[in-house]
């Protein structure tokens, strides 16, 4: 990995990156480069699938959208997932993102985004 003591990515590690993984993006948190990239879709519908319990799947009484704290739970489970699959760069980047109460779920919706979560608007013609 082409990467100096001060957290300076070169120009050729992203260029590795990119060929490797399409479009990457960049996040600073205190000065620490996170770099992640966009979800594919088959990664998207494993996370989805396993955000939710093996318990509760067969049973239609236990609706987990209608209890806040097991919504809540399988959010919190999810956003991890999908850092987990995005970060690519630091090695300890969740680690770190763990320390401050907020990041992943930031993370986590930028991916979103940038993985086509937060297209444009249909409009009518």
């Amino acid at each position: 990995m082409k990467i100096d003591k001060e957290n300076v990515i070169s120009k050729e590690q992203i260029e590795e990156w990119k060929s490797q993984y399409g479009h990457v993006y960049r996040t600073y948190l205190e000065g620490t480069p996170i770099i992640w990239r966009r979800l594919r879709r088959k990664e998207y519908e494993e996370i989805i699938i396993n955000t939710y319990d093996d318990d509760d799947s067969d049973n239609e009484e236990n609706d987990d959208e209608e209890d806040p704290k097991k919504r809540a739970a399988m959010m919190y489970r999810r956003q991890n997932m999908i850092a987990k699959a995005a970060v690519i760069y630091p090695e300890n980047a969740m680690e770190l993102l763990e320390s401050y109460a907020i990041a992943i779920t930031n993370i986590s919706d930028d991916v979103m985004a940038k993985s086509g979560f937060d297209m444009p608007k249909s409009e009518e013609l």
